[in-house]
């Protein structure tokens, strides 16, 4: 499905294959954009993509700059017991 070195954009944020894998393979699954989180999921059939799944009424970034975090990060973020660690 996916090449060595290839760039894939996922919720708007560039980042090589391989990179997205690791993330996602130590628990970094949620994509932290300036009022949104993004969970990252993976499927044989699909490849990774993401969902959003929260927004938020403030910033929490920057805008244009994204952060990777676990459930436990965001949680700690948005100040309640929203997402269950993988």
């Amino acid at each position: 499905m996916y090449q060595a070195n290839e760039i894939v954009k996922i919720a708007g944020v560039e980042n090589y294959i391989e990179d997205w894998e690791a993330l996602y393979n130590i628990g970094k699954r949620y994509i932290v954009k300036w009022k949104t989180i993004h969970c990252l999921h993976y499927s044989q059939n699909a490849g990774y993509y993401a969902t959003k799944v929260y927004t938020s009424d403030g910033n929490m970034t920057q805008r244009g700059r994204h952060f990777m975090m676990t459930a436990e990060s965001v949680n700690n973020l948005i100040g309640r017991e929203h997402f269950i660690a993988a």
